[in-house]
């Protein structure tokens, strides 16, 4: 903001452990997020993203683990002197104040005084495009308002690092869409280090550097997003982004970092597994490839259920060995295929991957 703009800070977190009543809510939870990247913590409820990002910012004490900036530990300090700012879901914004003074909030705070803290939340509203809301009420804000309101408030203090609580969970789609790409790219301007929970997968492919995806207290899988959505590690990260076929597999011949792997009568050339262990096949609903039953070399199904999507149909088809997959097809204005209408399938080697059973 400014030449005053913050830099990005490296945030370290190492072994991080927090229960309750002896239920684990985060458990040995380690990451590392570079200067000036933005990580989604991406999970169902009840996962435990919102207990870690609570912890980083000082609001919950967790009971072992280290949390560091910079190489500056940030356990021994009270919230308000960790230099973090975080965003809740439901902004917070005091009824009764102007924006103004609702940006300006945590400058009171600190001390600053009027002189020092005008120029700053100027910048803050500039930023955020609300300068011409600055005498408003919350309550005469939409809901897009209020949400730059909240971020512009985060914004002010000029925080090593920014969190943000499922922020977009208030907005409706379109609504919510635009905000995401405004925010990406002010945090990309501004340069700070953010970490963003949410449950969205959307949401966390649209803003992320990296994408931490959790699961019962622990991180599965940290990776950027195209990662995430094309090389998932385990079952559960695949289900979670979406993929609609694990299927049980077969593993055949090897051919340097490739291997034969197959499922029922159907085979696809993946990447070998990241460890030894069980593995499925993921494969997504658009890399099953369906053609016409005459063609040579694909295995026989049957279409048993169709669905239209708008450009594009979802078919659930059965093999004649009795294996059951979700294969999707783009329509191009053509009507979608009858049910029962006998087809052949394919599975494309590039779209498929082994993860973690």
């Amino acid at each position: 903001m400014g030449a005053d703009q913050p830099r990005g800070c490296k945030l370290e977190v190492e072994g991080l452990a927090k229960s309750y009543g002896g239920v684990a809510a985060i458990a040995d939870v380690t990451l590392a997020v570079p200067p000036g990247a933005l990580i989604t913590l991406l999970g169902p409820s009840g996962c435990g993203k919102t207990t870690l990002m609570r912890s980083i910012a000082g609001f919950v004490v967790p009971d072992r683990g280290r949390i560091a900036v910079d190489g500056r530990d940030l356990l021994a300090l009270p919230p308000e002197r960790r230099s973090t700012a975080m965003l809740f879901q439901n902004y917070s914004l005091f009824p009764h104040m102007t924006v103004e003074a609702n940006v300006g909030f945590g400058l009171r705070m600190r001390g600053l005084r009027r002189a020092e803290a005008a120029p700053r939340i100027a910048d803050a509203l500039r930023l955020t495009r609300i300068a011409e809301l600055a005498g408003r009420y919350p309550g005469q804000l939409s809901g897009g308002q209020q949400q730059r309101v909240a971020l512009a408030r985060a914004l002010v203090t000029r925080p090593d690092i920014l969190l943000l609580d499922e922020p977009f969970g208030a907005l409706d789609q379109n609504l919510r869409e635009q905000v995401q790409i405004e925010l990406r790219k002010l945090q990309q301007s501004l340069g700070i280090t953010t970490l963003v929970v949410t449950h969205d997968q959307l949401e966390a492919l649209t803003l992320s550097d990296l994408v931490a995806v959790m699961n019962a207290g622990r991180i599965e899988q940290i990776a950027p997003p195209v990662e995430i959505y094309d090389r998932p590690a385990t079952a559960f990260v695949a289900r979670f982004m979406g993929v609609e076929n694990l299927l049980p597999v077969a593993l055949g011949s090897r051919d340097g970092a490739t291997v034969r792997a197959s499922a029922g009568k159907l085979e696809a050339t993946v990447s070998l597994p990241r460890e030894a262990g069980p593995s499925l096949l993921a494969v997504r609903a658009d890399a099953v490839q369906l053609q016409d039953a005459a063609q040579s070399g694909a295995v026989s199904a049957r279409i048993s259920f169709a669905t239209n999507r708008g450009p594009s149909a979802l078919y659930e088809v059965t093999t004649d060995d009795g294996q059951t997959l979700q294969a999707s097809e783009e329509r191009r204005g053509a009507a979608l295929r009858a049910v029962g209408t006998k087809v052949g399938v394919r599975l494309r080697d590039e779209s498929c991957c082994l993860v973690k059973a």
